[in-house]
C-alpha cells in the first residue's frame, strides 16, 4: 500500500509539473546547486523524468553561485550548503520565496591512499603530508572542517598540511587522485552510488562542529513564471524527495 501511494504522488506532482510547463510555456529549469549536494539532487532530477521538462544542473560552490544570481545569472533554484546564501540572495531582491532549510548534513574524513586509514583524531598526524579541506571562507563544509579541527584542538598542527579546493567538488578532485593523504568533504559524496567502496572514510561527530543546515530558494527571474521551480521544489522537500536525501546521509533539518 506504501509503494503504490509513493508512486500515486510521485505520478500525480510530475504531472502537476508537466502542466505547470506547459501552461508557462517553460519547458527548461536550471538549478543551480553547492557542490556537496550533487548526487542527492541528480537522482531527486531522475526520478522526475517527465517529457516536457528538462532539468539542466550547474554545480559550484555555494559562495560563487549565490554572487552570480545577485548578479543576474539565469538560475531559477539555487540550493546551497547552507542559509546564509540563500538569506543574501533573498536579501539583494533576487527570491520570489523565503529561504528554505531541506537537509542537515554530515562531515566525513576521507582517504584514497591504500596505506592511509582517516583517524579523526589525527594521531597519524607526522604520516600525512597533505590534508584537503574545502575553502574555510567561502564554503559551508570549509567552514564545518576548521570548526571540527579547533573543537579537537588541532587547528595549528593541521593548518601547515592543509591544501585548499574551491568546493566540496575540487576537494573532492585531490582525494580522488591521491594527490592528498586525506580530506574533508560531505557524506553524501562518500554514499553516492559510484563512490561506494572507494577508500576509506570516517564520519566525524555531529557535536564537534556547528550543524550544516542546507537551504534553497527560488530565485526572481524577472517575469518568467515560477511554476515549475516550485513544483520541483515540493518534490525536495517531499517525503519522497527526504528519503533520496537520506540515502545520501541527509537528516531533516
Amino acid at each position: 500500500m506504501h509503494n503504490a501511494f509513493q508512486f500515486l504522488f510521485t505520478f500525480i506532482l510530475a504531472q502537476v509539473i508537466f502542466s505547470s510547463c506547459s501552461k508557462s510555456g517553460e519547458g527548461h529549469l536550471t538549478v543551480a546547486i553547492s557542490a556537496n549536494a550533487r548526487y542527492a539532487i541528480e537522482e531527486i532530477c531522475d526520478t522526475l523524468e517527465v517529457q516536457g521538462l528538462n532539468i539542466e544542473i550547474v554545480i559550484g560552490s555555494s559562495g560563487k553561485l549565490a554572487s552570480q544570481i545577485i548578479e543576474g545569472a539565469p538560475f531559477d533554484v539555487f540550493i546551497s550548503a547552507d542559509m546564509n546564501y540563500p538569506k543574501a540572495v533573498a536579501q539583494a531582491g533576487k527570491a520570489l520565496t523565503s529561504p528554505m532549510a531541506y537537509a542537515r548534513g554530515r562531515l566525513v574524513l576521507w582517504s584514497c591512499r591504500e596505506n592511509v586509514s582517516p583517524d579523526p583524531t589525527f594521531s597519524n598526524l607526522e604520516e600525512l603530508e597533505h590534508v584537503a579541506i574545502p575553502n574555510t571562507e567561502l564554503a559551508p563544509y570549509g567552514r564545518a572542517a576548521r570548526a571540527y579541527l579547533k573543537d579537537i584542538e588541532m587547528w595549528d598542527s593541521v593548518y601547515p598540511k592543509l591544501v585548499y579546493g574551491e568546493s566540496v567538488a575540487q576537494t573532492n578532485q585531490f582525494i580522488f587522485a591521491e594527490a592528498v593523504d586525506v580530506g574533508f568533504t560531505a557524506m553524501s559524496v562518500v554514499k553516492a552510488p559510484d563512490n561506494i567502496g572507494i577508500g576509506s572514510w570516517v564520519e566525524l561527530p555531529l557535536d564537534s562542529y556547528p550543524p550544516v543546515i542546507q537551504g534553497l530558494v527560488i530565485v526572481d527571474r524577472e517575469g518568467r513564471s515560477s511554476l515549475a521551480a516550485q513544483s520541483f521544489v515540493d518534490y525536495v522537500l517531499s517525503e519522497n524527495g527526504l528519503e533520496i536525501l537520506n540515502k545520501y546521509g541527509y537528516d531533516k533539518p
